[in-house]
């Protein structure tokens, strides 16, 4: 095994994720962290992985594909910061959202379809 490969290993190792995802309070990506006592004593940490958990829950992942995503993103961005300081409600944010990427799907079908 090479040189990189190892220390990949090493960084995704429990006790490396665990130390990581500790000292940066966000969700550890080793199965084998969430044994680990910090991960029980961070509120927001135990939430994310009960709502994770639930039969309701639905993880979507970005469509990569998309060649507008990138500039999607940054506008979502920017719109987040407007929700932030109340000058856009969530409703709108997430519509907005919506409608970008079915746009940008939609014109991607197009594309490969010719």
């Amino acid at each position: 095994m090479s040189s990189l490969w190892k220390f990949i290993q090493f960084l995704l190792s429990a006790t490396s994720n665990g130390y990581w995802n500790e000292a940066a309070g966000q969700i550890p990506s080793n199965v084998g962290v969430l044994k680990q006592s910090w991960v029980q004593q961070q509120q927001p940490i135990k939430s994310m992985l009960t709502a994770l958990s639930s039969k309701n829950t639905h993880v979507v992942e970005e469509p990569q594909y998309l060649p507008q995503l990138g500039g999607i993103e940054n506008d979502m961005d920017i719109a987040w910061q407007k929700v932030l300081l109340g000058q856009m409600s969530p409703q709108q944010w997430a519509e907005t959202l919506a409608g970008d990427l079915n746009s940008a799907q939609t014109q991607f079908q197009q594309e490969t379809q010719k």
